[in-house]
């Protein structure tokens, strides 16, 4: 996550994957049905379900709403929050490679947060 958003590299390249008659009808229906999606969300504080500022969280809805505009409704978040801890010494980055590896392996719920508070 990027100022509560996604990256505009990241919006660009949506924009280059949006397209009618490719992942879109001209009648507006996505074409991608029966696909999934896991989406892996890094952002340097914790934006997980319950955090005080879980909604400042822009970017899993506007992901959410773009892929199923396109057809992929079963979308898995994993929010790898906190990934400046490493930097600033609070945990080490070697264990927060290791959980987010861990979260997205063994990730079988909507959202899970990476790294705990």
């Amino acid at each position: 996550m990027f100022n509560f958003s996604i990256p505009a590299v990241l919006k660009a390249y949506i924009d280059q994957i949006v397209r009618v008659g490719v992942t879109v009808s001209p009648n507006n229906v996505g074409l991608l049905i029966g696909k999934k999606a896991t989406v892996i969300l890094a952002s340097g504080g914790d934006f997980s379900p319950g955090s005080p500022v879980e909604k400042y969280n822009q970017a899993s809805g506007y992901l959410r709403q773009v892929l199923a505009w396109i057809g992929i409704k079963d979308v898995e978040f994993i929010l790898a929050g906190r990934a400046r801890a490493g930097a600033a010494g609070e945990t080490a980055v070697e264990e927060f490679g290791t959980a987010v590896r861990s979260a997205a392996v063994g990730s079988s719920a909507v959202v899970r947060s990476a790294v705990a508070a």
